[in-house]
């Protein structure tokens, strides 16, 4: 097996660099697709009438992700470098202290492989759907630059002057092509953000599985090995709380969304 410590993501380079050796039965670990399943749905954007009449703080309501993101961070606790028992070269045979990622036996190369080959996978997953999601708010602040430069056009072509009434009427045009322009956003970002679940799954699946077949690499005698299968897992919560922040950032957009819809009113 051909290591390249370049390709391996950022958290299994940072515990590479971390230092010290550790075990695989000294470390926590979780079946992480579990968690994955039990992410709360996409949240629908609310029709105009909704958003009107609906408390705009019940939109934001993220209590169920706060719990979930909760227990995604002691996951992420338990997990971290810092939480490793590590060991020194005292305490370790001078076989083991040396050991490297080429000395490994060849059943826990192959597992070494298959594990990054997954990760890759999920990483490619990821990096595919970071740049959709960026496309999306480019498309979005274009759209929001032209209602605001169409607003202003409005009040220089027709000054209201002291007129509240046609001011509050030029509010509720710009507002409610903000709310469109944001609707078109959060429903592409939640068809988007549905398949990228759906794909993430099964990546979670497949590492999960390659984890435990390894016993989260119980036979690897080398300190490299052993961070790769520990630092898996790691890569795992980022994506999760990844996640869990967009969640909450539609929400709290579709919240802001029935505030505009419901400024003076």
């Amino acid at each position: 097996m051909k290591t390249r410590t370049l390709g391996l993501p950022l958290v299994i380079l940072i515990g590479l660099i971390w230092g010290g050796s550790v075990r695989a039965q000294q470390v926590a670990h979780f079946q992480l697709f579990t968690y994955l399943e039990k992410i709360p749905s996409v949240p629908d954007f609310p029709d105009n009438a909704n958003l009107k009449s609906t408390e705009p703080t019940s939109f934001e309501d993220n209590n169920d992700i706060i719990a979930l993101e909760k227990k995604v961070q002691s996951l992420g606790k338990a997990l971290a470098p810092g939480s490793m028992q590590l060991g020194n070269p005292g305490e370790a045979s001078k076989e083991a202290s040396a050991a490297t990622l080429e000395s490994e036996a060849p059943v826990v190369k192959k597992m070494l492989d298959s594990l990054q080959s997954a990760l890759k996978e999920m990483q490619s997953v990821k990096i595919n759907f970071t740049a959709n999601f960026k496309r999306l708010e480019d498309v979005y602040a274009k759209r929001v630059e032209k209602v605001e430069l169409n607003a202003r056009a409005l009040a220089s072509e027709h000054p209201c002057m002291d007129d509240a009434g046609c001011r509050a009427e030029q509010l509720r045009t710009k507002n409610t092509n903000l709310i469109a322009a944001t609707r078109e956003k959060i429903v592409s970002e939640e068809y988007l953000l549905g398949v990228y679940i759906s794909q993430v799954k099964a990546s979670f699946k497949s590492l999960d599985e390659i984890l435990r077949n390894a016993n989260y690499g119980e036979q690897a005698i080398s300190r490299e090995a052993h961070i790769i299968f520990h630092g898996a897992q790691q890569d795992q919560i980022l994506l999760l709380t990844d996640i869990l922040e967009r969640l909450k950032l539609e929400r709290i957009t579709i919240s802001n969304c029935a505030r505009l819809a419901q400024q003076g009113k």
